[in-house]
Order: C-alpha cells, then sequence, then structure tokens
C-alpha cells in the first residue's frame, strides 16, 4: 500500500467515520453535509489509490448517505420558500436562515442538487441500495435504484397469431401443386364426403377474408 496514501487515509481520519456519520445525521444545513460529502470524496479517493478496497466501500456508503442527507435539506428548503410562513414555523431558525441562501452560496450545482433531491425521493430504496450493494457504491446506481429504468415492453408484431397461421397455410397449399383431378380419384366415397362439406365451409370464409384485404 504506497505509504502516501496511507498517510491521507489515516489523516482524513477513517478512525472518524462514526462521527462524520453523526455529523450527517444531526446536520440542519445543505454546506454542512456538502463540507463532509467532499471531505469523503477525498477520502474515497485516497481509499482506492491505496487499493484498500473495504475502506474505499465504506467512505462511498457514507458519501451517498452525505448526499442523501443533502438532497432531504434541500427538498425542505425549497418546500419552505414556496410554503412560507407556516413551513418556516416548523424548522430552527439557523436552519431556516442558512438554508435561505442560493445554491450558489452553498457551493451546490443544479445538477448535485437534481440528483441529491431525485435521492431523496426514496430514501428506503438508497438505503437498501447501500446494504446489498457487493462492490463500491456509487451515486448513478443509487439512482438507478430510487427510478429503475423502465422496462422496455415486448415486440408487438404487426399481425396476429391467427393471421399468421391462416397465411401459412394458404402458402402450404400453393406450394402443394395440387392436381384436383388426382384428389378426386384418391378418395373414397367418405372423403369426398368430408372434402365436400369442408370445402363449403371453407369457400365462404375465402371470400369473405378475400373481400376484406
Amino acid at each position: 500500500m504506497p505509504s502516501t496514501a496511507v498517510a491521507r487515509i489515516e489523516k482524513l481520519g477513517l478512525a472518524k467515520y462514526d462521527a462524520m456519520q453523526h455529523a450527517i445525521a444531526v446536520a440542519v444545513a445543505v454546506d454542512e453535509v456538502k463540507d463532509i460529502r467532499d471531505k469523503l470524496i477525498a477520502l474515497e479517493k485516497y481509499a482506492a489509490q491505496a487499493n484498500n478496497f473495504e475502506a474505499e466501500k465504506r467512505v462511498a456508503s457514507l458519501r451517498i448517505e452525505a448526499e442523501l442527507k443533502a438532497g432531504e435539506l434541500l427538498k425542505v428548503t425549497e418546500k419552505a420558500r414556496g410554503n412560507g410562513s407556516n413551513q418556516h414555523r416548523k424548522v430552527q431558525s439557523s436552519q431556516r436562515e442558512r438554508n435561505a441562501r442560493t445554491l450558489k452560496e452553498m457551493g451546490v450545482s443544479e445538477t448535485q442538487s437534481s440528483r441529491w433531491q431525485k435521492l431523496a425521493e426514496d430514501p428506503k430504496a438508497v438505503k437498501r441500495y447501500l446494504r446489498e450493494e457487493e462492490g463500491v457504491p456509487t451515486t448513478a446506481a443509487a439512482l438507478q435504484a430510487v427510478a429503475p429504468a423502465p422496462k422496455r415492453p415486448a415486440a408487438t408484431l404487426p399481425f396476429s397469431d391467427e393471421a399468421l397461421w391462416f397465411t401459412s397455410r394458404l402458402r402450404d397449399l400453393v406450394k402443394a401443386d395440387i392436381d384436383p383431378a388426382k384428389i378426386v380419384k384418391g378418395c373414397d366415397d367418405d372423403l369426398r364426403t368430408d372434402n365436400r362439406k369442408h370445402i363449403d365451409i371453407l369457400i365462404p370464409i375465402l371470400r369473405k377474408v378475400r373481400s376484406l384485404l
């Protein structure tokens, strides 16, 4: 393991993981969570450089938790701005004052705001993804867990099974190059009767289909 990477991991503090997790949980302002998230990104990078899979996975999970919390706070912020005084009474004064700032002032891009608020739409799905992910979790995969890609509808054929069957039977008859005289000569009385009956039924059907084509 590269010594520089190890030093950076130790400096940023894997030992402080629990403290960071608690700080995320109790944070009341987006910029607080954003600051923790940025530190975690650096720590995640150093863990990857050091080929420390367990540390990288653990830090990546915490980073996504931070992004989820930031999304929840951003949602509260937008709701507060939209609802006015009623919503403002539901949040602490310090949170209200700090969250009133613009995304730019909080150091959050429009894309980050959108992605993090998307995570906040279904926190349970995000946490379930983090529990079940065997590799290093990513924000993109967490977003997919929240909003799975819509299943493509099964391909629909431009014709029905009945139409395909009917056409296939007609093609078989044409390909058979039927000689009517040989057919009649080869029939006994029972076959002649049976064929007449079926032909009498088929002729009106064929005429009707032909008229509709």
